[in-house]
């Protein structure tokens, strides 16, 4: 009998270790199992993510990539369309450029025709004019010197000039106006004395608009040589006014620009030389 318990309980204790050890390995392998579902289930979810987002990387990269062809095309286009309009503005403006240039030293060599004149009035003091005006001899002298080179004509012919004006540089302009109305003016004072007009020469050779076109537009050596003797100082003046030109021309036909300084002195020259022009038109004479 007490065998028999012991042979009970033995196999009770076998059993009862051999459910656990089931249980054990029941909850071990379905750990196991859930854990490699769980994993596999994972990692297939992660591969798809990265796969997609690879996928969508490579799209945004192809879009970006298209985007930007693009836009280097669009880019391409406009330098070229902006060299082709440039090209073609410089074809266009570079004919009117050096029409201009030639239209302003042709308004040069229409101006020397009134330096015979110029160098008469020069010789003159107020003091001669006043003396010499209402003589018949010397207001016949004068009228055929403006008949010689047909001046009101002439006046007319430099007043043409101002189309070219948008061609050429500031500078270039400034010379030429100073040029024109100093000759103009001088030519001015041959026509009072012609017509005859002591008012209008008094005015003229008192006020003495040339010495501030002078004085404005040349070196202050030639200004103080022209304020000593206007019939010394005048043929200085204009060699100086034609060679400035002439440089002004060769640094515009080679792209040239000049410089600030330049451009305020010819803002200056400008500024005289179209207060002479206004003067000149008030005293009722084309300039």
């Amino acid at each position: 009998m007490i065998d028999w318990l012991w042979r009970l309980a033995s196999d009770a204790v076998t059993t009862a270790a051999l459910l656990a050890a089931a249980t054990w390995l029941c909850r071990t392998w379905i750990k196991e199992r859930l854990s490699a579902d769980i994993r596999t289930e994972t990692e297939t979810k992660l591969a798809s993510v990265k796969d997609q987002l690879h996928r969508d990387t490579e799209t945004e990269l192809t879009t970006v990539r298209t985007r930007l062809a693009a836009a280097e095309t669009k880019l391409s286009e406009a330098r070229k369309a902006g060299i082709d309009a440039n090209q073609q503005l410089y074809a266009a403006v570079v004919p009117e450029q050096i029409a201009g240039l030639k239209g302003l030293w042709a308004g040069i060599r229409e101006a020397r025709a009134i330096n015979v004149v110029s160098l008469f009035v020069t010789v003159m003091d107020l003091g001669t004019v006043r003396r010499s005006i209402g003589e018949q001899r010397f207001t016949n002298q004068i009228a055929r010197m403006l008949a010689q080179i047909d001046h009101m004509e002439l006046l007319k012919r430099l007043q043409a000039v101002e189309q070219w004006r948008p061609f050429v540089t500031e500078r270039a302009w400034a010379l030429f106006s100073a040029y024109h109305q100093f000759y103009t003016t001088h030519l001015l004072r041959g026509i009072a004395l012609s017509m005859p007009n002591l008012e209008l020469a008094e005015r003229l050779w008192q006020t003495n608009n040339e010495l501030k076109i002078v004085q404005a537009t040349a070196t202050p050596e030639i200004a103080a040589q022209y304020a000593g003797s206007a019939y010394l100082g005048t043929a200085p003046f204009l060699r100086y006014v034609e060679r400035e030109l002439l440089d002004e021309f060769a640094r515009s036909l080679k792209g040239e620009h000049s410089g600030h300084e330049a451009a305020r002195r010819a803002a200056d020259i400008i500024r005289v030389a179209e207060t002479v022009a206004a003067a000149n038109t008030a005293a009722q004479v084309p300039a």
